[in-house]
């Protein structure tokens, strides 16, 4: 069977049978068309993706093509199925890869469009030859306490040709999220708001929803023509409105509606010349949640400059007070001022990169205890959570705060203004106040840090991001002072943390996590031996001269001989990768169970290497990233000789009255008091690093 294309390229796809009607998209002559119906001059065509795109256009613009040669492939209707069946098949476009599995679309030898799995072949290194430099993968997705909601962005981004994690920005920027309990934090798909009706995870309005389901070529539509819910041409069927309505509580329905109806604004917005076609995604992100906002004519009027914005306009987004001061920013220009605000805003709320893993190398075969004593090498910092101090001010952030000559902000604006929040938060993680990464999102935490700075400088925090405050910033007068010598063994850890340019935390307020690994808790340095609670749990914090104040407790970093034999997870058992990770939050260890206990609990991801081989060390072991649940907990006050049950990876002290003092001290951290929600920093070190 043959294939089609376009003739005379580029053409023009149309909504309808209608060229007065603006295009959706415009063709080139790479583009597959497969011809889905015909109606006098004109043909419904279905063009290849991703996107995906069904549309109009003049039959006279169809050209001819010579089918692909068939290959004959087997066809999996899932992931890890053992049954497929054998298919000739053309055209074959790989759609999503999950390890050794693709999701594929195809064509038949009769020419029916397909979607199935296949097995990819293993990789093997040739023989006797050096492996050539491996390339970086592709940015991963990381979605943390959303991870459930991993299959249906990924559907999303099948659907639209979008990033995942630029589709995952703007719904994170749209979902209200659970307020309490286990799920605290996570997007609620049981979301509703009393007042305009918005419901489920994405908020649609039930106009929106219905319009969204009569739109054709949409997954909702398609599903709903399945339902019963609408009929041929997408009207809703008698009698099942509030079914339909109902579907808006599907997180994955909602997810991908969400998608392809920013994708459907976005398109609007480049047929009228107000977007490029080829908009990197994090831009149509961008795009997207402005629509979403403003609406698509509001947004239409933003970009082209044809909306003006009034004190009213700005007064309902963010109050009468507020207002004002922002107008005055913008020398009295409402308008300039709404502009100022809306995209400020944006910036905020749409940030992919908080959703993507950086590429990460293979591991380079570096073990934690090679025979009995050499440790794996501590890892570089990759992602988000692995931090590192700063060590100087860029020239652009302090030439930001120096020469900052504008009205004093208060606390609560100075995240209205990115740059000037990353730059006062990257000085306040400079001078010892606030753990890295500098994010621009200015909260609680941030503000404990400036109110302390302020108070050390001696300077009102009430009188807000004044000139006199932003220059203490960037050149402090009376800074917290290094890190000092006691001549015990403490030096060693804190010297360690110092060479791999870990945060240390330097005001007296706060305190600092760390395990060593093959250190008992009187600083002395052991064999390591598998299944024995021989690492230290260390907590400290430095006085007002920068003297550490220590307290250590007896721990292991490591699983025990049942888990390392029997793990829960088939790749092997976990053991942390060495780092420094702001990856815990106060919780529940063993939540619901007779067990439970107040711990500190994994939110965010660490990377472990995973003990296939149950050799107890971490040398040529796979590393993987993500939330395995390594909480912070007690060990039962089990022998020092016998991990038993206590550990599958976790950091556990042993004793369950060191592990409540362990708490005790960790919650008198002046960050935790002004965020519950806050994220512990902890850092994981090998003993014979510490050059004892």
């Amino acid at each position: 069977m043959a294939g089609f294309g376009v003739s005379d390229a580029p053409a023009d796809l149309f909504p309808e049978p209608d060229p007065t009607t603006p295009p959706i998209a415009s063709l080139d002559g790479a583009a597959t068309l497969a011809i889905k119906a015909q109606l006098g001059e004109w043909a419904k065509v279905e063009v290849a993706g991703p996107p995906v795109l069904t549309g109009w256009i003049p039959r006279a613009r169809i050209a001819e093509r010579d089918a692909p040669p068939l290959q004959r492939i087997t066809v999996f209707p899932e992931p890890l199925a053992e049954i497929g069946a054998a298919v000739e098949a053309r055209a074959i476009r790989r759609l999503l890869t999950i390890e050794s599995w693709a999701k594929i679309a195809f064509e038949t030898a009769r020419g029916e469009a397909r979607t199935g799995w296949i097995r990819l072949a293993p990789q093997v290194d040739p023989p006797k030859a050096d492996p050539p430099a491996a390339a970086e993968a592709p940015p991963s997705l990381v979605l943390g306490i959303n991870d459930i909601y991993r299959e249906a962005l990924l559907k999303a981004q099948e659907t639209t040709g979008i990033d995942a994690a630029a589709l995952a920005s703007v719904i994170d920027a749209e979902a209200a999220r659970i307020g309490e309990g286990a799920d605290r934090g996570r997007w609620n798909p049981r979301s509703l708001n009393a007042g305009s009706g918005a419901a489920g995870l994405t908020q649609f309005l039930a106009s929106t929803w219905i319009d969204q389901a009569g739109r054709s070529g949409t997954i909702l539509r398609s599903h709903c023509q399945r339902e019963g819910l609408v009929d041929a041409q997408g009207i809703v069927v008698a009698g099942r409105r509030d079914a339909l309505l109902e579907l808006r509580f599907d997180p994955t329905l909602s997810i991908v509606a969400a998608a392809e109806y920013g994708a459907a604004n976005l398109r609007v917005l480049v047929a009228r010349g107000l977007a490029a076609p080829d908009e990197p995604d994090d831009r149509k992100a961008w795009l997207m949640y402005l629509a979403h906002h403003e609406g698509p004519g509001g947004a239409a009027g933003f970009l082209g400059g044809s909306r003006r914005y009034s004190l009213d306009d700005l007064r309902g987004q963010v109050g009468a007070t507020r207002a004002q001061q922002l107008a005055e920013r913008a020398g009295g220009d409402a308008n300039k001022a709404y502009r100022d605000w809306l995209t400020g805003y944006i910036d905020g709320k749409i940030r992919p990169a908080r959703f993507r893993e950086a590429p990460r190398p293979p591991a380079s075969g570096g073990g934690a205890r090679s025979d009995g004593g050499a440790a794996a090498e501590i890892s570089p910092a990759k992602n988000p959570e692995e931090i590192r101090s700063y060590t100087f001010l860029e020239a652009g952030m302090r030439d930001l705060l120096t020469a900052y000559d504008g009205p004093a902000l208060s606390v609560d604006t100075i995240g209205d203004n990115p740059r000037l929040a990353i730059a006062v938060q990257t000085a306040l993680s400079l001078h010892g106040y606030l753990d890295p990464p500098a994010d621009g999102e200015f909260g609680q935490v941030s503000r404990w840090a400036l109110a302390r700075f302020c108070k050390r400088m001696r300077l009102d925090l009430a009188e807000g991001a004044t000139r006199r405050l932003t220059r203490h910033l960037a050149d402090p007068e009376n800074a917290l002072p290094p890190v000092a010598r006691t001549g015990e063994w403490i030096d060693s850890v804190i010297a360690c943390m110092q060479r791999q340019g870990y945060f240390i935390c330097r005001d007296p307020d706060g305190v600092n996590i760390v395990y060593v690994e093959g250190m008992d808790d009187r600083g002395i340095l052991n064999a390591d031996r598998p299944n024995e609670f021989n690492d230290v749990r260390l907590v400290f914090s430095l006085d007002e001269a920068g003297r550490p104040e220590a307290t250590a407790w007896l721990a292991t970093s490591e699983p025990g001989d049942f888990y390392t034999v029997q793990p829960l997870n088939p790749q092997g058992a976990a053991r942390i990768a060495f780092n420094q990770y702001k990856s815990w939050s106060l919780g529940t260890h063993k939540a619901g169970s007779p067990g439970a206990h107040e711990a500190l609990v994994q939110s965010k991801p660490v990377t472990v290497h995973r003990d296939f081989n149950e050799d107890h060390k971490r040398i040529g072991d796979r590393l993987e990233r993500g939330l395995f649940g390594v909480n912070q907990h007690w060990g039962y006050d089990l022998p020092r000789t016998d991990i038993g049950k206590a550990s599958a990876g976790c950091l556990v002290g042993r004793t369950k009255d060191g592990h409540r003092a362990f708490m005790a001290a960790v919650k008198r951290d002046g960050r935790f008091k002004a965020s519950a929600g806050y994220r512990f920093v902890t850092t994981i070190l090998p003993g014979d690093k510490l050059g004892l």
